[in-house]
């Protein structure tokens, strides 16, 4: 009734937002309302409305709402729309509203759907926390994103931030399994994996590409040589120091002569070139 009765500019928009399923503030919170919707249409995710709201915060909120353009796309909105279609037809829509994302909530095409550092880092930060933590600021996450390919919205592996994303969703269920993949090393479940042939390793490729990119002067020193030759000296460098297989875990208290500690001093360099010392095996990585 008050969107068809007002008269201000952008009102009726806003009124039916908040006549929509998840009120946009007006009654309840986005999060709030998608949780108790989803519980009511679907399998619960969570014991209790509060833990499901607590995971919900890390999804890109646009605050609004519109069947029609809210249908895709990785959105709390795209959700909503689908818990909405989830009261009708459960079976087919249940899945598409999942705080996962899955299906339409990828993207219309998710193989041409790219990802983005604001979003990744506002879901990580969210899902992965205490001690397992993976980063140490949302800056930091947006630092070491930067010097990463973006990939798309299908990545399920890969030196990308979008496989880093997908593990971030599944976090969202498993913390203590997937944190350690949305690192900066990727953890081998996004990068490289050992393989006899190349010798490659789980954490190795991101190191190499993170180091390159915050210590520039001080990587070329290092690894001289086409870029190409430069990274896969460094790989082999790396490959002989402990934590550089896939699932040696990652923390943000790393220390020692470990990858684990490199990958934590690196991601720090992008804002304080000092750490470049440490990201190449100084103390406290020694």
């Amino acid at each position: 009734m008050l969107a068809q009765q007002t008269n201000e500019p952008g009102g009726a928009v806003d009124y039916c937002a908040h006549a929509g399923p998840g009120t946009n503030g007006a009654c309840a919170t986005n999060c709030e309302s998608y949780c108790m919707l989803f519980a009511g249409a679907c399998t619960a995710e969570f014991p209790t409305t509060d833990e499901c709201v607590a995971k919900c915060k890390g999804l890109t909120d646009t605050h609004g709402f519109d069947v029609n353009t809210n249908y895709y796309n990785d959105t709390l909105q795209c959700r909503l729309v689908h818990t909405s279609a989830a009261t009708v037809t459960p079976s087919e829509h249940c899945p598409h509203a999942a705080l996962p994302a899955n299906g339409p909530c990828l993207g219309m095409d998710p193989t041409t759907t790219p990802s983005d550092c604001d979003s990744f880092c506002m879901l990580e930060t969210t899902e992965c926390t205490g001690d397992l933590q993976a980063y140490e600021s949302v800056q930091q996450c947006k630092d070491v994103c930067g010097a990463l390919t973006l990939g798309t919205a299908d990545d399920e592996s890969g030196n990308t931030v979008a496989c880093r994303k997908y593990h971030s969703y599944n976090a969202i269920l498993d913390p203590v399994t997937h944190c350690p993949h949305t690192g900066p090393g990727g953890d081998g479940h996004c990068g490289s994996t050992a393989t006899p042939d190349t010798g490659s390793t789980g954490n190795c490729e991101s190191y190499c590409t993170l180091l390159e990119a915050a210590c520039k002067s001080d990587f070329d020193q290092a690894f001289p040589g086409t870029e190409t030759a430069a990274q896969t000296a460094c790989d082999a460098d790396c490959a002989k120091i402990d934590g550089a297989a896939p699932n040696s875990g990652y923390s943000v208290a790393a220390s020692g002569n470990n990858v684990q500690c490199r990958l934590l001093h690196v991601s720090r360099a992008f804002e304080d070139p000092t750490e470049c010392a440490a990201a190449e095996g100084a103390a406290p990585c020694k």
